[in-house]
């Protein structure tokens, strides 16, 4: 199934003479024989071709000319064949943008895809929905990159023992499979959650055909025990619609929200509307605390974090519960026995208790969260809601979520009944993948060799697959047909952007055409197409009543992308009573007596392993680690009191270890992380898919084989079994991307009591080092609310001392230059970033940024123009994080400009820090002379622009290289210089964005408006924390948010003038929280 080399062609050469166009294209002179000879140092040194050698010198001469000639770097003249009949809808060099949805797995979003010449190329948020406000995340931002990936299965066909398809057409596969298919047949259809009506009514057709047809749910971080603890408390297997926007105090119980768990982009756009101050004089945020054993996303976001290992997360549970109800006097206590290892765990919880409760008494709607897959300690999570009154109000029972539906205890019969032989045939449905993605997959595998005939459906090559009988290979999302209905009264329609590249089908007309179910086509448009509207039509039209024909209604829908449907019940669940929870205490995790606890956990970028192969989610750096392309086990760091600061058994990034988790053993590299206990470790999961494409297959370790499930058959996502040997040496390949981690952790000097920076003490090896040496610097600026006008004072007055300095300069500015026309700008509210990456991977696909695999990171030579720094401060043993997106800073003073020899970067009038790519000769004087460090130097010929094969960069060891590959080479945006080997890049600004936005207003015979220009990043983020405008326009967002008196420029006091303003990261943090009671 490894590819092997593309079936895109780009001209006439390349069908008609294949093997010479091939020949051609890789010579160096394309049109100069002699000189591709001579090229070739053992055919120039030859007798044959002295005369050559001759005939060539006196056929150029000795001079400029012949220099020219060998030294030219132009590609070589390809006719690309033109329209015969141009469609209406593409116009040569304009962007055609299409409403649609993202949607795999479990993931969800509303998205706008950008075609350029009918191929998309750039995936944006969908402004107009309110389910997300516009944002993304990074896995949407990178889908567009799946659907040129050259591992795509591309026809249907039977699957061979030794790998690979062996081709069918869908005629013959159809007829092999409605063969094999009795209508009396026990067939399990397989799926990850289904949330698409047209795909639930597909399958329902298919059931009336079979009659003892079943279809199971599953998800590969499973929220069964949620879904079963809702349904015994209301009634209705579904889970409540979440207003983070209404909730004062949040607290999570291992539920990471803004990170992965349930609908993060959604949640995400909520939760930073409490967090954004606009007037520090009357300043109000909420409030997030985070119980949890290991360092989430949302943890690393939250105001508080109370330590626990995972094996305690019931008893952490239960005493929130008992706090709240004594605290509330409603009686009903949860009798659960065990402690705590961390001494400051039951203060750190009872404090959270009141935390609630004062919210409550004040009015305030909050939020409790439970993240495991506990029933029990769910029934807790949802009486704890109901004596807080957050139903009606943060949690809606009337507007339900569809994104999870799984079922372990409907996997674990499926599991059985295969086992027994009581399943005929199996078919497998999109990304499922229950063979790499199972505690049990190798149980799983062993019984499908009971069934008599097995279908996969998926896109990608996976592990499932390869134990099937027949490959059906569905659409890519931006090539099919398709709708969603991720909540109760939200509706969204998937739309193709693209003809299908290869000769693939949309599941659901699979399973039509074998049910012979599929509708008559009237008119234009594939089959699903019409079903799709058939199930629109009857289904959700008439739950409206703005549209009175239907047709209307449609396009309407089609042009937004979604439809909002009013809800007509109003049922939070109050006729169900409070529920009884005195006897769930035995039923909880209990506290484990092993000194060494694991927790697993989905990653934001890899998550359950559905995006292994996608280069750009493994190039882009896991937000808290800080590395690439591996699963890395985490363990705890230690202050010696002194100058040294050490991980557990004396563990260094990037060392190897050996870790043993029940039988199984697994040789991992390891990363020290602040913010874990000592004796608690933590391992991804998603990683060491052994039959993927060549980005994601051997990458990490697969750590799904060492979960288990409990006496329930949930599963659990913890180990207590766990052994970590000594370090074994160092990871050669150990790629992280950031090596300073702290700004100011703070923690008692045990020999003068007082408080001090430990990683200022810690600088020097000798003596302590200097107060101040880190903090001092204006790169991070950090205050409590509570403390916020004292913060907001020294941060005015530094300010100030900072720009008299600067006005003493010699230097001369140019501020009345830049105070005419546009003036671009950026800000950044440390507030609202989350680190969840979307603006990185986002500048990637806007900007062409290549990917240069793990080897060259762990040289430091990745290319990204933007990356998010992390920095840990606040108490050493639970220290608080922020993020910090950094970009080039189109400094007004740039220090880059000043010593490039060949005026390569300079400056323009409207602001921005330019680079002059064919000017270049690679000096990197301005590297080193950025104090930002965001300028990438091309080591290599990243996409084969040059055509030199020595310098071309092979990061995943393909015949063809990953840009190469003409397939590939889609994905990239015309509108932005492909840059070649030897010269420095960096973030433009989007000025191509620029560029657009002020032709658009110009066709249109106006000014630019305030948010007509956006860049890559700033439409990307989930959470709007990243704005872009006109810095000379008084009323742009980005002009109030510099006058703010949080607002601050890095490394002010250097005055490079940076056009680039962040704004001070603000917590709303309870002191006295991480203390022992």
């Amino acid at each position: 199934m490894k590819h092997k080399n593309s079936n895109v062609w780009v001209g006439p050469e390349e069908v008609n003479n294949p093997e010479n166009f091939k020949e051609n294209s890789s010579k160096e002179f394309f049109d100069a024989p002699v000189l591709n000879d001579l090229s070739d140092e053992e055919v120039a040194d030859s007798e044959m071709h002295q005369a050559s050698r001759r005939d060539f010198l006196k056929y150029l001469g000795f001079g400029l000319g012949a220099a020219t000639l060998a030294a030219s770097c132009e590609m070589p003249v390809r006719r690309a064949l033109p329209y015969v009949v141009q469609p209406d809808s593409i116009v040569p060099g304009v962007s055609t943008y299409y409403s649609s949805n993202f949607v795999k797995g479990g993931d969800f979003c509303p998205v706008i895809v950008k075609t350029r010449e009918g191929r998309p190329i750039k995936i944006e948020g969908n402004p107009l929905s309110p389910y997300a406000g516009g944002g993304t995340s990074a896995k949407a931002q990178a889908s567009v990159l799946e659907l040129y990936d050259t591992s795509r299965l591309k026809y249907p066909g039977k699957v061979k023992d030794e790998g690979g398809i062996e081709k069918m057409s869908w005629e013959e596969i159809d007829e092999k499979i409605i063969g094999e298919l009795a209508e009396d047949a026990n067939i399990a259809i397989l799926s990850n959650t289904v949330h698409s009506p047209s795909t639930r009514r597909a399958v329902e057709a298919f059931k009336e055909k079979y009659s003892n047809a079943t279809h199971v749910q599953y998800d590969a971080v499973s929220s069964a025990a949620m879904l079963d603890a809702y349904e015994e408390a209301f009634g209705r297997r579904a889970l409540p619609s979440h207003r983070f926007d209404e909730a004062s105090v949040v607290v999570s119980l291992g539920a990471d929200f803004l990170g992965t768990w349930l609908s993060p982009v959604q949640f995400a756009h909520q939760w930073a509307k409490k967090r954004k101050i606009r007037d520090p004089k009357n300043a109000e945020m909420s409030r997030v605390i985070c119980i949890e054993p290991h360092f989430s996303l949302t943890g690393s976001n939250a105001d508080n974090r109370v330590l626990v290992r995972p094996s305690e997360m019931g008893l952490a549970t239960a005493m929130l519960h008992n706090e709240v109800a004594s605290l509330l006097n409603a009686g009903g206590q949860v009798t659960v026995s065990g402690s705590f290892k961390n001494p400051k765990a039951e203060n750190g919880i009872k404090r959270a208790a009141q935390n609630l409760v004062d919210a409550y008494r004040n009015g305030h709607a909050t939020m409790v969260l439970a993240g495991t897959n506990n029933k029990a300690e769910h029934l807790i999570a949802i009486r704890l809601n109901q004596l807080l009154e957050n139903y009606g109000r943060s949690l809606d029972k009337n507007q339900a979520m569809n994104l999870k539906l799984g079922s372990d205890a409907a996997m674990n019969e499926l599991i059985s009944d295969m086992e027994n032989g009581r399943v005929d045939a199996l078919i497998v449905l999109d990304e499922a993948n229950p063979v790499f993605d199972l505690p049990d997959g190798e149980k799983f595998e062993r019984a499908m060799n009971n069934v008599g005939l097995r279908i996969s459906m998926t896109t990608l090559p996976n592990e499932t697959l390869a134990k099937c009988h027949y490959s059906c290979p569905t659409h890519h999302f931006l090539e099919s047909w398709g709708d969603v209905n991720p909540m109760d009264g939200h509706y969204g329609i998937v739309q193709p952007t693209i003809h299908p590249l290869f000769e693939t089908r949309e599941k659901e007309e699979s399973i039509l055409k074998w049910a012979d179910a599929l509708p008559e086509a009237t008119g234009q448009g594939r089959p699903f197409y019409h079903f799709i509207r058939e199930t629109w039509e009857e289904e959700v039209f008439p739950r409206q009543s703005r549209f009175a024909g239907f047709q209307r209604f449609w396009d309407h829908s089609l042009h937004n992308g979604f439809v909002d449907i009013p809800l007509e019940n109003n049922d939070n669940g109050e006729e169900y009573g409070t529920i009884e929870v005195s006897g769930l205490g035995n039923r909880v995790s209990s506290p484990s007596s092993a000194e060494l606890e694991l927790s697993f956990y989905e990653t934001v970028h890899v998550g359950n392993g559905q995006y292994a192969n996608n280069p750009w989610l493994q190039e882009m750096p896991d937000p808290l680690l800080r590395t690439v392309y591996d699963s890395c086990l985490s363990v705890s760091l230690k202050w010696d009191g002194r100058n040294k600061i050490t991980g557990w058994k004396g563990f260094e990034d990037g060392d190897q270890a050996e870790l043993k988790i029940g039988e199984k053993v697994y040789d991992v590299p390891v990363t020290t992380q602040y913010g874990l206990l000592e004796g608690q470790v933590a391992m991804p999961l998603g990683y060491g898919r052994v039959v993927s494409g060549p980005a994601g297959t051997d990458v990490g370790s697969n750590i799904y084989p060492s979960m288990w499930r409990d006496n329930d058959g949930y599963i659990q996502y913890y180990a207590t079994q766990v052994e970590v040997s000594d370090p074994k040496g160092k990871d050669i390949s150990y790629a992280s991307v950031q090596y300073h981690h702290t700004y100011g952790v703070a923690d008692e000097d045990p020999n003068t009591q007082e408080r001090i920076n430990v990683d200022e003490q810690s600088i020097v090896d000798i003596g302590p080092g200097f107060q101040g040496a880190l903090t001092r610097r204006t790169v991070i600026r950090n205050a409590n609310l509570a403390e916020l006008d004292e913060a907001v004072e020294n941060l005015v007055k530094e300010r100030e001392h900072h720009q008299y300095l600067n006005q003493t300069s010699l230097y001369p500015g140019f501020d009345d230059l830049y105070a005419n026309g546009h003036h671009w700008g950026m800000t950044v509210d440390l507030s609202a970033c989350i680190g969840c990456g979307a603006c990185q991977v986002a500048c990637m696909a806007e900007n062409n940024v290549p990917v240069v695999g793990k080897n060259q990171v762990r040289r430091h030579q990745e290319m990204t123009w933007l990356r998010i720094d992390r920095y840990y401060y606040g108490d050493f043993d639970n220290p608080n994080v922020v993020y910090q997106p950094m970009m080039c800073q189109h400094c007004d003073n740039a220090p880059c400009e000043n010593v490039c020899p060949v005026n390569a970067t300079n400056h323009s009038s409207e602001g921005l820090n330019q680079m002059t790519y064919n000017r270049c000769i690679g000096t990197r004087y301005c590297a080193n002379n950025c104090p930002f460090k965001v300028r990438r130097f091309n080591w290599l010929d990243y996409t084969t622009n040059d055509m030199f094969p020595a310098n071309e960069n092979n990061p995943f060891g393909t015949e063809v290289p990953f840009y190469a590959d003409n397939l590939t080479r889609m994905v990239l945006n015309p509108d932005v210089t492909v840059r070649s080997r030897g010269v420095i890049e960096k973030c433009s600004f989007c000025v191509q964005r620029i560029q657009e936005g002020k032709l658009k207003a110009k066709n249109e015979r106006r000014a630019l408006r305030d948010g007509d220009i956006k860049t890559a990043c700033v439409s990307a983020c989930p959470t709007g924390a990243l704005q872009f405008g006109d810095m000379n326009d008084k009323e742009s967002t980005v002009t109030k948010d510099k006058e703010s008196p949080l607002s601050y420029y890095v490394l002010e006091e250097v005055n490079v003038r940076p056009s680039v303003g962040y704004m001070m990261k603000v917590i709303n943090k309870d002191e006295n929280i991480n203390k022992e009671a």
